[in-house]
């Protein structure tokens, strides 16, 4: 048979094929396609016919990839983005359309001024900034549901690229008004006393805002976006742990006092995205990560490595002034 009519006699079903293998559950797949599931059922088992070659294990109801089904998942992945850049290439270089962008709370702020910059530099992009913590971030990425995540704690795939992108420090803040207010000397025992505003816990069960997890703590409020933690912060009645950069950034900065208790490590931002099937540094996803690179400085990340200084406390500015007159 030539290669053409080979390929021709099972092209169509290869997006069935891919949905139903991402899903391991027809009924899920069904939803999506928009298909009866034995419809796909039936697509499945031609597929299959002309593979020659059984690509999942079936257990009564339920479907499950078997190694040739996961290998030709991978391969079926390959091609469909290859297809995809190059409709991409075909559009103003490959930079209109849609763009997913994920990032982590506390690295939202990052996330706005990167879009930002690449709507000005690419005004035909049409980007959506999503959150989802960490472990969910490697299947949305392989089933395209995403181009682009800006995460803390990536977990490896053969068929994504994995960035270190710079390190975040972080502190322990509190706002005017509350009983730790510019307080230079404090135990651990006395903070724990208080309550904190604070993100739900990541994918991996480790605190999102980096906490240590052997530490109790009281948390009155759980909170998605890290600027509503400075805001509930600033308020004085709730403490949070918050990421350098954002409070550098952020208007409430005079608002924010760092408590001299270093508990919460750095962390180090990465980026992570579906390994370039084309020329190195054409793709959207490399010039996310490129725009990201762009935005670090202003947005105060050291390099992977570097040492970043906390800002400096409302007192000690004080005193600097002071010294300064």
């Amino acid at each position: 048979m030539p290669r053409i009519h080979r390929l021709l006699d099972f092209w169509n079903r290869l997006p069935v094929f891919r949905v139903v293998a991402e899903t391991e559950h027809l009924p899920t797949a069904s939803h999506r396609l928009g298909l009866t599931a034995p419809a796909l059922s039936r697509s499945i088992k031609l597929l299959e016919e002309s593979v020659g070659t059984p690509l999942f294990d079936r257990r009564g109801r339920r479907i499950e990839l078997n190694p040739a089904g996961q290998a030709f998942l991978g391969v079926v992945r390959t091609a469909m983005r290859q297809v995809d850049d190059a409709l991409e290439a075909l559009q103003e270089g490959g930079r209109s359309g849609p763009l997913v962008l994920s990032s982590t709370g506390q690295f939202t702020p990052l996330a706005i001024a990167t879009l930002l910059r690449l709507r000005r530099d690419h005004p035909g992009l049409r980007p959506t900034l999503t959150h989802l913590f960490d472990a969910r971030v490697n299947g949305a990425l392989l089933r395209g549901e995403l181009d682009v995540a800006l995460v803390q704690h990536p977990e490896g795939h053969g068929e994504l690229r994995v960035e270190a992108l710079g390190t975040c420090a972080y502190g322990v803040y509190c706002g005017p008004g509350h009983p730790l207010w510019e307080r230079e000397e404090l135990d651990l025992e006395e903070l724990l006393r208080h309550p904190f505003v604070a993100p739900p816990a990541a994918g991996f069960g480790l605190p999102a805002d980096g906490w240590p997890a052997h530490l109790e703590r009281d948390v009155a409020v759980r909170i998605m976006q890290v600027e509503v933690a400075a805001r509930f912060c600033a308020s004085g009645r709730l403490l949070s742990v918050l990421p350098t950069p954002v409070v550098l950034s952020s208007p409430l900065h005079h608002s924010l006092h760092r408590l001299p208790l270093d508990l919460v490590p750095s962390a180090t931002l990465h980026a992570v995205y579906r390994e370039p099937v084309g020329a190195p540094g054409t793709s959207l996803a490399e010039a996310v990560v490129a725009a990201v690179r762009l935005e670090l400085p202003a947005s105060h990340f050291p390099p992977p490595g570097g040492e970043s200084s906390p800002p400096a406390t409302r007192a000690a500015k004080d005193k600097e002034a002071a010294a300064g007159r």
